[in-house]
C-alpha cells in the first residue's frame, strides 16, 4: 500500500468516524410481507426490483428465485390497491404450484415466491418496502403469476409419423401397379 492510498484511507475512516453514519439503508421485501391462504403462511422467498420491467416480469423469475421452469403472467387485482396493508383475491383464476404474487408501488416492485398450495386469497402489506419519504408506500397493484408445465409431445406423435409415411409409401406403390 502506498502512501497516498494510506493518508486518503486514513482520512475517510476519520471523517466517517467524526462526522458519523446514520447507516440508513433501503428497505427490503420481507418473506412476511405477502401471505397465502389457507393458513396465512408466508412467502418462502422474495426480491425488491427497481424500474418499470415488470411487463415482461416471467422472464425474469426463474433467474430471481433459481427456478427453471415456464411462466405465465395470470391477471392483476386492482380491487384491492388502496392504503399500505390489503388483500389479494385470485380465486376466480387457476393456481398452479409455485406462484409468484407482485406487489407494484411507483416504478418499484417486489416479487414473492410461494411453493405451496392456495385458495387463491391472501394479504400483503408494505412495511418493509422502500418507502416514499416517512410515508408507507401504496400498492398500484398487484400481480399473479404461475408456473405452467412445458406441454409434452404426445408419445403417439412419434408413432403417428411413421404410419403416416408407411401408408404414403403403401398407396404410392399401389398406385404403379
Amino acid at each position: 500500500m502506498n502512501n497516498l492510498t494510506k493518508i486518503l484511507s486514513t482520512a475517510v475512516l476519520g471523517l466517517t468516524v467524526a462526522f458519523g453514519t446514520t447507516g440508513v439503508s433501503a428497505a427490503s421485501c420481507q418473506v412476511t410481507d405477502v401471505t397465502n391462504n389457507p393458513g396465512a403462511n408466508s412467502a418462502n422467498a422474495c426480491v425488491d426490483h427497481s424500474g418499470n420491467n415488470m411487463p415482461n416480469y416471467q422472464d425474469d423469475i426463474n433467474g430471481d428465485f433459481g427456478l427453471s421452469l415456464n411462466w405465465s403472467y395470470i391477471a392483476d387485482d386492482a380491487s384491492s390497491t388502496s392504503g399500505s396493508t390489503g388483500t389479494w383475491d385470485f380465486t376466480s383464476y387457476t393456481m398452479s404450484n409455485p406462484f409468484v404474487i407482485v406487489l407494484k408501488a411507483g416504478p418499484n416492485f417486489a416479487a414473492y415466491l410461494f411453493n405451496q398450495a392456495s385458495n387463491g386469497t391472501g394479504t400483503w402489506d408494505t412495511v418493509n418496502l422502500p418507502t416514499n419519504g416517512n410515508n408507507p408506500i401504496d400498492i398500484s397493484h398487484v400481480s399473479l403469476y404461475t408456473s405452467v408445465g412445458q406441454v409434452p409431445v404426445p408419445a403417439a406423435l412419434w408413432l403417428f409419423a411413421p404410419a403416416l409415411l408407411g401408408l404414403m409409401g403403401f398407396r404410392r406403390r399401389n398406385n404403379k401397379a
